[in-house]
């Protein structure tokens, strides 16, 4: 059965216009035919919808991604929550001082001034280094205490068995990664698309390792803690990242 939560959550959120040009997006993505047209025309509409505001700041290919060292992001940006709909300004040039405020801790352990003293980092670490269960880490008692015992939503999580399926999914990922290589989400791309999942152009860029450039070129997470805390612990040389906004001193020096 088809669920159409998400494309009633977009026209409260975005309104119909955007909405129906959602609804384009997905029929395109239907059959190899028209998604073969829509991946070759999505690049070219965003870029003229988003990309070229950029140009004035020599910055030409903004959707493309970036490989840098995981040991390069160390501490987040501090523009807001993935609920607030930071993803969203991909493409933009910000002012302002979330690229110097340290991220407070939170108490779903996903934040922290730096990955490294997250909850979720170093639960990841106890159990893929020093062979920690799950159910012995920081992360599985506070992410199990906040959707069991409050009734809280995580990462599509309701129940104890969703629980434990998430952190099932984490060990798929990083035997994944640790077999096949660090793959993009282009690579990882899998014939047509549900309403069930993000899909489309700029999800695929926003689902890589997502951070902001500070105005000392610093980059700073916004999302994709796991797979990022992963490759560090992998110690991988490199990764795709994806660059979402851009501070504005930055960009001026550049100039």
């Amino acid at each position: 059965m088809v669920d159409f939560e998400p494309l009633k959550n977009g026209l409260r959120k975005f309104g119909l216009t955007h909405v129906l040009f959602r609804g384009i997006e997905f029929i395109l993505l239907q059959t190899a035919p028209t998604a073969r047209f829509y991946w070759w025309l999505a690049p070219k509409y965003y870029y003229s919808k988003r990309g070229r505001k950029l140009e004035k700041y020599g910055i030409n290919q903004p959707f493309e991604l970036t490989y840098v060292s995981p040991n390069q992001i160390n501490k987040f940006s501090d523009r807001g929550d993935i609920s607030d709909g930071v993803l969203n300004d991909i493409g933009t040039v910000q002012d302002g001082d979330w690229d110097v405020r340290d991220r407070e801790p939170d108490d779903l352990g996903q934040y922290a001034p730096t990955v490294e003293e997250t909850p979720l980092y170093q639960s990841l670490e106890a159990h893929f280094i020093d062979g920690v269960v799950w159910e012995d880490t920081e992360l599985y008692d506070r992410v199990f205490n906040a959707v069991v015992n409050e009734g809280r939503r995580y990462h599509g999580c309701e129940t104890p068995a969703d629980v434990r399926q998430h952190f099932r999914d984490i060990d798929e990922l990083y035997d994944s990664i640790q077999e096949n290589g660090y793959l993009t989400q282009k690579e990882l791309r899998t014939g047509k698309p549900s309403l069930n999942e993000p899909f489309g152009y700029i999800n695929e860029k926003v689902m890589e390792v997502s951070v902001d450039i500070g105005r000392d070129g610093q980059l700073l997470l916004v999302d994709g803690r796991h797979r990022l805390s992963i490759a560090k612990i992998q110690e991988l040389d490199e990764i795709p990242v994806m660059v979402i906004v851009r501070h504005k001193k930055w960009v001026d020096s550049k100039k």
